[in-house]
C-alpha cells in the first residue's frame, strides 16, 4: 500500500521526538504511519507498508529521496504529494480561507492541502469562485461548499478517489474551529467523511462510500490516531551508502 517515508531536516536519519507529540496512525486496525510534531508543526513521518518493512527516506534542505530495495538505497525524485508533509510546503496556501477557519491543522495536512488547492484554483477566476463557493454560518457551525468543480490540481489522501473520476462538489463542515465532516459528490462515487475528536485532538476518521443514487454504504474505512504516551521515541536509520 505505502512505502515507508521518513521526512526530516537532518542528513543523518536519527530522529527524536523528545518533548514533542507523536501519533500512531492505524488504517482499519493496521499501523500505517507514525507522525511527529513539535509546537503543532509536522517534523517527521514514518509510513509503513502493510505487506513489508521496506522503506523510503526523504528529508528537506535540498530535498533528497532514497528508496530502500533489499539492502540497497536508490536515488529517486521526490513526488509532488510529499510537499504537504513539510510544514513550509507552500506559505501561500496558509492564507487560504480553509486555513483561517480550521484552527488545528495537526493530522489534517493532506486534507487541508487538497481543500486549499481547490480553493486557490477556483480563486484564479473570481466570478467562478463567487458563484460556486457557498459559505454558510449558523451558531458555531460553519460550512464551505465548492460546486461545479473541474479540478485540474492533483488531489491526495481522502480526495484521491477523484483523480480517476470527476469530483462535482465537496462540502466541508466546521464546528468550533474543528473540521467535523466532508461530503463528496462524484461522477460515480459519493463519499462521507466524519472526523471525531478526543480532548480537542483528532482521534478517528470514518469514511463511507456510496454509489450515485444509493443510500446504503457500499463499504467503509476507518483511520485511528493514537497519541504515544512515551516522552521520547527515536527512529534510526543508517546513512545511505
Amino acid at each position: 500500500m505505502k512505502n515507508v517515508w521518513i521526512i526530516f531536516f537532518f542528513f543523518f536519519v536519527n530522529i527524536s521526538c523528545s518533548g514533542s507529540n507523536c501519533y500512531r496512525v492505524l488504517y482499519n486496525g493496521s499501523l500505517i504511519e507514525e507522525r511527529n510534531y513539535e509546537n503543532g508543526e509536522l517534523k517527521s513521518i514514518v509510513a509503513y507498508n502493510l505487506s513489508d518493512t521496506k522503506d523510503s527516506i526523504m528529508y528537506d534542505g535540498g530535498i533528497k529521496c532514497f528508496h530502500f530495495l533489499g539492502n540497497e538505497y536508490v536515488d529517486e525524485d521526490p513526488f509532488a504529494f510529499q510537499k504537504y508533509y513539510n510544514s513550509y510546503f507552500d506559505k501561500s496556501l496558509s492564507q487560504n480561507l480553509i486555513y483561517s477557519t480550521v484552527e488545528s491543522h495537526v493530522l489534517l495536512e493532506d486534507v487541508l492541502w487538497s481543500l486549499a488547492s481547490i480553493d486557490c484554483e477556483m480563486a484564479l477566476d473570481s466570478v467562478r469562485l463567487s458563484q460556486n463557493r457557498i459559505i454558510t454560518e449558523e451558531a458555531s457551525e460553519y460550512s464551505i461548499e465548492y460546486k461545479k468543480l473541474d479540478a485540474q490540481c492533483q488531489l491526495y489522501g481522502l480526495f484521491q478517489t477523484y483523480n480517476t473520476e470527476k469530483l462535482e462538489s465537496v462540502k466541508a463542515i466546521i464546528k468550533d474551529g474543528c473540521l467535523i465532516k466532508l461530503l463528496f459528490v462524484g461522477e460515480k462515487t459519493n463519499k462521507t467523511v466524519v472526523f471525531e475528536y478526543l480532548n480537542d485532538c483528532l482521534y478517528k476518521v470514518k469514511i463511507c462510500y456510496y454509489g450515485r443514487g444509493v443510500e446504503d454504504c457500499l463499504f467503509s474505512e476507518e483511520y485511528c490516531y493514537i497519541r504515544k504516551e512515551t516522552k521520547q521515541t527515536s527512529f534510526i536509520r543508517k546513512q545511505a551508502e
